[in-house]
């Protein structure tokens, strides 16, 4: 091959240079890590530095707050009492086995502009149950009671469902 002059300098192979530049640059690249991998070398981790922790106060006590249904209470809501007539007769209206066993359900109305807190209670003297006894009701939410009566207690009563503006009074009877 002939003799290239290059800017004054005679250079016997010109792509030598610029192929040994390029052979230079692949190594330098991944080389060193291809190299120490196919020896079978395990690379070293970088230690990792645990931090300190940072000074913390001592505890102090919190305030305690107080729950509140979510919204607030409100002392003009009105309650509603669905029932499958106006009055409970044991016999006719209610399940017969141990006890009777009655429903009722309790309702806030949806134009409620809070939720409301309802009781219920009777006047039959005798150990009946409400289950539940008592609870709070957003507007439009519904509580389906259950009412316990034992067999043998057959007096006349009633029981009477208290919300904040209004109560229902149903009469019982076996």
């Amino acid at each position: 091959m002939w003799p290239v002059i290059h800017r004054g300098l005679r250079v016997r192979y010109p792509l030598l240079p610029i192929v040994a530049l390029l052979l230079v640059s692949v190594l330098a690249a991944c080389g060193t890590a291809s190299l120490a991998t196919r020896a079978g070398a395990t690379p070293t981790e970088a230690p990792t530095l645990t931090p300190t922790p940072a000074p913390t106060a001592p505890p102090t006590a919190l305030p305690t707050a107080t729950a509140q249904p979510n919204p607030p209470l409100s002392a003009t809501a009105i309650l509603d009492v669905r029932l499958a007539s106006m009055s409970l007769v044991g016999h006719l209206d209610c399940s017969k086995g141990a006890a009777y066993t009655c429903a009722a359900r309790v309702l806030a109305q949806s134009s409620n502009q809070g939720s409301l807190r309802w009781s219920a209670s009777t006047t039959v003297p005798e150990a009946v149950v409400f289950s539940p006894a008592s609870g709070v009701l957003a507007p439009g939410q519904t509580a389906l009671i259950t009412i316990t009566v034992p067999l043998n207690d057959c007096t006349l009563g009633l029981f009477i469902f208290r919300g904040p503006a209004n109560t229902h009074t149903i009469s019982w009877a076996c």
